[in-house]
């Protein structure tokens, strides 16, 4: 939402910039009416005249009161900034899972998928939806090795599930469709 990349770090940085600018703030501003505080109570600021007391208040505001309101509203945006990025990933995770159980049934996804990802596939659900990894080797003609990165990268992208079977793997199309 906040990030540029789409992958949220952006919007992240973002949030833990502004609150960390507001700490500094905060903390500026309590090391500064600090010094402000002890300034008075050791006389170094003398007020002796009307003048003397707005130059004196005017200098509160400026070096105490306002950086500490903006270094705490700074704090909070940052914090809120923060929540709506981790409400805005959730919520995409969560709609994401969801439309990854129609991965297959979309022929859009299918045509986002490689020529090899089909063929697996396409093998996998000729054979009721499910097949031994040994057995795709064979059918498929490819590797051990080939089958091994299409069945990873099929698997991570939610289309299919595998077990253990003995030695090798029992491979499974989440939520097969019929052809």
């Amino acid at each position: 939402m906040l990030g540029k990349s789409g992958n949220g770090i952006d919007g992240y940085w973002f949030s833990v910039i502004v609150a960390a600018v507001g700490a500094i703030l905060i903390f500026a501003a309590i090391i500064r009416g600090s010094i402000m505080f002890f300034g008075f109570i050791k006389g170094y600021y003398a007020i002796r005249t009307i003048n003397d007391l707005s130059i004196n208040v005017i200098g509160i505001a400026f070096n105490f009161v306002i950086p500490l309101i903006g270094g705490v509203l700074l704090l909070l945006s940052g914090r809120k900034l923060f929540e709506i990025e981790k409400n805005y990933h959730k919520n995409s995770i969560r709609s994401w899972s969801k439309s990854k159980k129609k991965i297959y049934g979309n022929k859009m996804i299918k045509n986002m998928l490689s020529q090899t990802e089909n063929q697996i596939i396409e093998i996998i659900r000729q054979r009721n939806g499910y097949v031994l990894q040994s057995d795709l080797v064979g059918l498929s003609g490819y590797s051990k090795v080939k089958v091994h990165r299409i069945i990873k990268s099929l698997e991570n992208k939610g289309i299919i599930r595998r077990t253990r079977h003995g030695i090798t793997n029992k491979i499974f199309l989440v939520n097969s469709q019929p052809s």
